[in-house]
């Protein structure tokens, strides 16, 4: 057991690191702007993605890439760089006088925030022992999720109080507060174990194109998925896209298999278990999204639910991570990162079915206790992802399996943008008079179940270790 006095310093590191990365998910404070920027840029809802887009897009393509920059560099240097960058990036955007500009600011703040991202997750792990890698990717989850749940509580204040740039302002002090703390925290520099990953590495050349060719064939499968949403599965846009991203994919594969130090080995590729834990991590993020994407057009025509009422209760779903993150550790027990992340995919699957059965459940309370579900459920599969993940990998990788956390949330999200509103459209259509929202969630609901118990099937072996 550690004592009291390693155990404070770490506490106030992996803070100091939560608190930096809490300008990712604080971005959905944006979400909220959304409106007030329509009206001052005088830009359509259609224009308004651009606002989304680009910053997702650098963000999850490049995170992977910064991970592993970060395993040769350091964590640490990485992290206050991206910190750096993020600030200037916020201010810029707060300070846009065009639309072209605040997008322009938009894709330097991805960039800077999938610095941060990229290697949060390894800077954390390194300030407890590999017993206890479980407790610190929890306390990491905890406070990823808690800056989730704030998002849409504070971003319609902000507004109100100081307009549209307030959304990005409050976030430039966060990053420059948690730069100071980091920088002088002793817990948060090298230890010997750090060192030595990275002197493994020492001498081999970065692997740029497989970097770029990663990031582009990543990019290239959202691309795709969206024009297959706008033009249809058949059309040239979608075809077009297909094929330039199988044939990034291929061109990945080639390079990694020649590249002195690859950005992702193909032997890890080739790991089963290593393969299904970033499948469900995507999976888990699509099908959860429903609850911020859908969900508040049903609860805008709710009777009597003002609309300072409805983002309350959406934060119970994030503040379900944050719980999860608080006491999966004592809860779990002994149970293995596969067990985490099939019982997180089976409650979170079932809350989801569950909110689709809501004309004939108890209304308000019932669907606040479901959101908090699938928000736990989530975060456990969170935790047992980044613990997973990481002893999956070397340690002089550690940057990049923390990564992976980053990118296959953010990609899963960006899917469940695309695939959600299909298919809820596709049951408008086809089922005329249908409740096609209800009937959404719960297909998503038993889809993600059905996948829950592959999962457990595929990974026995793994949930007894």
């Amino acid at each position: 057991m550690r004592s009291a006095t390693v155990e404070r310093p770490a506490r106030l590191a992996i803070a100091a690191v939560g608190l930096g990365t809490s300008i990712a998910p604080l971005d959905t404070l944006v979400n909220v702007a959304f409106p007030a920027l329509s009206e001052a840029f005088a830009i359509t809802v259609t224009q308004i993605q651009w606002v989304i887009i680009p910053f997702a897009l650098v963000q999850t393509g490049l995170a992977v890439a910064f991970g592993k920059i970060g395993d040769r560099l350091g964590h640490r240097r990485v992290f206050l760089l991206g910190l750096a960058l993020a600030a200037m990036a916020l201010a810029g955007c707060a300070m846009a006088p065009t639309f072209g500009v605040l997008v322009a600011m938009r894709v330097l703040q991805g960039i800077g925030t999938g610095m941060v991202i990229g290697v949060a997750p390894a800077l954390v792990s390194w300030l407890y022992p590999a017993a206890e890698q479980r407790r610190a990717m929890a306390l990491y989850t905890a406070l990823f999720g808690l800056g989730m749940a704030i998002g849409p509580l504070a971003g319609g204040w902000l507004v109100q109080q100081f307009g549209w740039p307030g959304v990005f302002w409050i976030r430039v002090p966060i990053a420059l507060a948690a730069m100071l703390m980091v920088m002088t925290l002793d817990s948060t520099r090298d230890t010997n174990e750090a060192r030595e990953a990275r002197n493994a590495l020492a001498g081999k050349p970065f692997d740029l194109a497989g970097a770029l060719l990663l990031g582009a064939w990543s990019m290239g499968i959202v691309v795709a998925a969206n024009a297959w949403r706008t033009g249809g599965i058949l059309s040239v846009s979608a075809l077009a896209a297909v094929a330039l991203t199988l044939v990034g994919m291929f061109a990945f594969v080639r390079v990694e298999r020649r590249a002195e130090d690859p950005i992702l080995q193909v032997d890890w590729l080739a790991d089963r278990a290593f393969r299904d834990f970033q499948i469900g991590a995507v999976a888990i993020n699509l099908a959860a999204f429903a609850n911020l994407l859908l969900l508040p057009y049903r609860l805008a025509q709710w009777p009597g639910l003002s609309i300072t009422a409805a983002g309350a209760l959406l934060t119970l779903y994030p503040a379900g991570a944050f719980l999860a993150g608080q006491w999966a550790p004592r809860l779990a027990g002994t149970a293995s990162a596969a067990t985490l992340m099939t019982t997180g995919l089976a409650v979170s699957a079932v809350a989801l079915a569950a909110i689709g059965a809501l004309p004939w459940l108890p209304g308000l309370p019932a669907l606040a206790v479901l959101l908090l579900a699938c928000g736990v459920g989530v975060g456990l599969y969170q935790i047992g992802h980044l613990e997973g993940t990481m002893r999956h990998l070397p340690p002089h990788a550690r940057g990049v399996a923390g990564s992976l956390a980053g990118v296959t949330r953010l990609f899963g999200l960006m899917l469940g943008a695309i695939v959600l509103p299909t298919v809820q459209s596709a049951f408008s259509v086809r089922v005329p008079g249908a409740d096609a929202q209800s009937a959404t969630f719960a297909v998503t609901g038993l889809l993600l179940l059905a996948f829950a118990v592959f999962f457990r099937l595929r990974n026995r072996e793994n949930a007894t270790r």
